[in-house]
């Protein structure tokens, strides 16, 4: 199971408000896109929160999780964040406010919608979950605002499957808005791993 993420600050030596985390479990994987709003020491700070409460929450459904992030975060800046559950050959996705998160397959790219809003402000009266059967080799990519949503990618290389670092790498180099904190992560899903 390929995998892999990057972070950049807007700035050198500054804290990045932009986090990804993922949780490999005999019962599933679990994988994380948090923004912190805007960037900066407090936005870093938010963003460790919510990574905190995820990992204390992992086998929590998707809508009681964000429950408990949008209660943790509202102290604080608060975020936009994407979720998604990898069990049993589906993914299960839910995001709220700006993640980007798509799924690649056979050159064909699937978008995975958030409802709108800020984790820590209050969440939807109803949180939508979006369910996808995986195939085999299917790639995940969840990434921060600071990857545009315009991002293209036709053609998965070889070289990206043996080492999806330079996978991220990719998508930072030619998708990254400057002007914002940045994440992406990449996963490939293997349909004989276990915990698929």
């Amino acid at each position: 199971m390929p995998h892999a993420f990057r972070t950049l600050a807007l700035k050198a030596g500054e804290p990045c408000g932009d986090r990804c985390a993922i949780w490999l479990r005999p019962s599933g994987i679990l994988l994380a896109i948090i923004d912190g709003l805007g960037h900066g020491p407090e936005a870093a700070r938010a963003a460790a929160v919510a990574e905190r409460t995820i990992a204390g929450h992992l086998d929590f459904a998707l809508r009681g999780l964000f429950q408990e992030l949008d209660r943790n975060l509202q102290p604080l800046r608060g975020a936009a964040l994407g979720v998604a559950r990898i069990a049993d050959g589906v993914l299960t996705y839910c995001g709220v406010g700006n993640p980007r998160a798509w799924l690649l397959r056979d050159g064909r790219t699937i978008h995975l919608p958030a409802d709108y809003g800020v984790v820590g402000a209050g969440l939807p009266a109803e949180l939508s979950v979006h369910a996808i059967g995986l195939e085999d080799r299917d790639w995940i990519i969840l990434a921060s605002d600071g990857v545009s949503e315009r991002v293209q990618i036709e053609t998965i290389l070889p070289e990206w499957g043996r080492n999806p670092e330079k996978f991220c790498d990719y998508i930072l180099h030619y998708w990254r808005d400057p002007r914002d904190d940045a994440a992406v992560l990449v996963y490939r899903f293997d349909a004989g791993e276990a915990g698929a």
